[in-house]
C-alpha cells in the first residue's frame, strides 16, 4: 500500500476524488479526478469511508 493514493478535497462546492497514480491505484467509477456524492464509499486498506456532503461544511 502506497503512502498516498488519492486527495479528497473541495473544488467550488463540489466534493472531488482525485487519483494520485500510486502504483496500486485507485479504483473508481472514472480515472482521474471524480466528483463525490453523499452515499458514495471510498475503499482504504480493509477501511471504508462514506461520503456525506452537506452545503457550507
Amino acid at each position: 500500500m502506497a503512502d498516498r493514493h488519492c486527495l479528497v478535497e473541495e473544488q467550488a462546492g463540489l466534493v472531488v476524488l482525485t487519483d494520485l497514480m500510486s502504483r496500486t491505484g485507485v479504483f473508481v467509477r472514472l480515472r482521474g479526478e471524480q466528483r463525490l456524492f453523499t452515499g458514495d464509499e471510498l475503499l482504504v486498506g480493509r477501511t471504508v469511508l462514506r461520503v456525506d456532503v452537506r452545503a457550507g461544511r
